[in-house]
């Protein structure tokens, strides 16, 4: 594994970890201004200015709704990494981990993830949840 490779895997990783903390800051540093979302949850997919605000405000309102307290992502090693220049294509197996009250609930399935190199700083372009 190159460095680009490990710095792409960390970066999603953080990503993860700072959404589970709800730091949506450090979760945003990690991005791109245009990036795109597509959730479980409606509206589903969420482009264009600000739609990593606009999408953490609504999974913050889908949780409350829903009475979830906590949230933890598990991430498996990627099923598909392909690098090509300044863009990469990762899909990593997943579970997610949710409480509802006194009961713990998880979901396996897929996050897609696309970066691009900016200035030799890699930032997520695309993010999508497929819940199994």
């Amino acid at each position: 594994m190159n460095d680009d490779a490990r710095e792409i895997l960390s970066i999603i990783e953080q990503f993860w970890r700072a959404l589970d903390a709800l730091e949506a800051d450090k979760a945003r540093a990690l991005t791109s201004p245009d990036m795109m979302i597509i959730d479980a949850f409606a509206p589903f997919q969420w482009a264009g200015a600000n739609s990593f605000d606009r999408w953490v405000e609504a999974l913050w309102a889908y949780c409350t709704k829903h009475d979830f307290s906590m949230n933890h992502t598990t991430l498996r090693a990627p099923s598909r990494f392909t690098l090509a220049g300044d863009q990469a294509y990762v899909v990593c197996p997943a579970m997610m981990a949710t409480a509802r009250g006194d009961e713990l609930m998880s979901q396996q399935g897929v996050i897609v993830t696309t970066l691009r190199s900016v200035d030799g700083t890699w930032r997520i372009t695309a993010l999508v949840w497929a819940g199994q």
